[in-house]
């Protein structure tokens, strides 16, 4: 979801206020200390693959004022929802309206970077309005003004999924993204993860119904991730699509690694030992490079068997040449 191109603000992204601006995480600071502590204790992203990091994706778009805001709610979602769901998925809840006000805070980042570095664009001409004043609408909420009517938003918590169904647990429990969703004519929401964290606000012909228990109040509430179902089989495709493309990124990387940072790369994994072997990341590329290994060979323009809905050449072909992906990912 980032872009070469970032954007260069003079003034606050959130208030306007022409002002010294903090440097930024898109998606929070908690959720790249978890992934550090779980996997690897580097990041890399697939389009710099032997440029080593030690923070996630980070631009100046707030000023201090704002950047505390949502500090405030960042620290609350992090001790009600996150930290206790990482630890156990099925666990019940209690979250706060501070909760609540972080995610949409997530929201509003990821849409307003977007909408800025132009791939919101992608979305039907017609429908890129709605986007535009989705973001100015949650930007008001944010900065407490009155407002017509609050975002909908809902969160599904995902874990390693059973053996029979299709294995991108790499993309579901640890990737992070960010992107709208949409048909060749309709609008449906805005859609981001990180980690385990499934989060999508509602916009125009969203289809609720096929959302049970997801949805999340603006005042607090108990969540109880058990009871919560997706039955919104456009939204599981458009999962597929998301992890096919990071999948393909994923291999990108690899290629373009040059032989020094491979070595570099074993001997982190080496030092890090059975800390790394038995860590969540580790579990999800083995999981991850089983299935794949286990889908047979078609032709290149046949549906890929893997039931993505994406022909085999775009999808689990391995034997084809490398491919580029859009939307670069954290490695």
């Amino acid at each position: 979801m980032f872009s070469r191109d970032q954007p260069v603000y003079k003034a606050c992204r959130l208030c306007g206020a022409v002002a010294s601006l903090c440097v930024s995480h898109l998606h929070p600071k908690f959720y790249w200390e978890w992934m550090q502590r779980t996997g690897s204790k580097y990041f890399r992203v697939s389009d710099r693959p032997n440029l080593r990091r030690q923070d996630g994706y980070k631009l100046p778009m707030l000023c201090a004022a704002c950047e505390g805001r949502f500090s405030k709610g960042e620290t609350a979602f992090a001790s009600e929802m996150f930290r206790p769901l990482v630890s156990d998925s099925g666990t019940i809840v209690t979250y706060s309206d501070r909760s609540f006000y972080c995610l949409v805070s997530i929201l509003w980042r990821c849409l307003a970077y977007d909408i800025d570095v132009g791939q919101a664009a992608q979305a039907p001409k017609h429908k890129y309005p709605e986007l535009v004043d989705a973001e100015a609408e949650w930007r008001a909420y944010l900065l407490n003004e009155q407002i017509l009517r609050l975002p909908r938003v809902h969160l599904f918590v995902t874990d390693f999924p059973v053996n029979d169904s299709p294995q991108i647990n790499q993309y579901l429990t640890r990737d992070v993204d960010a992107t709208p969703m949409w048909t060749q004519t309709k609008l449906l929401g805005f859609y981001t993860k990180f980690g385990r964290f499934i989060c999508v606000a509602e916009m125009g012909d969203f289809d609720a119904s096929k959302w049970v228990n997801t949805a999340l109040s603006a005042t607090g509430g108990i969540f109880t991730p058990g009871s919560t179902r997706i039955l919104d089989g456009g939204f599981g495709e458009l999962l597929l699509d998301r992890a096919s493309r990071y999948r393909k990124s994923r291999r990108d990387f690899y290629a373009g690694l040059s032989a020094k940072q491979r070595e570099a790369i074993r001997r982190n994994e080496e030092r890090q030992g059975a800390s790394f072997e038995n860590s969540d990341l580790r579990r999800a590329q083995q999981l991850d490079a089983m299935w794949d290994m286990s889908i047979e060979r078609v032709g290149r323009n046949e549906p890929c068997p893997c039931g993505s809905g994406i022909k085999y050449k775009r999808c689990h072909d391995f034997h084809s040449q490398r491919q580029t992906t859009g939307r670069p990912g954290p490695i």
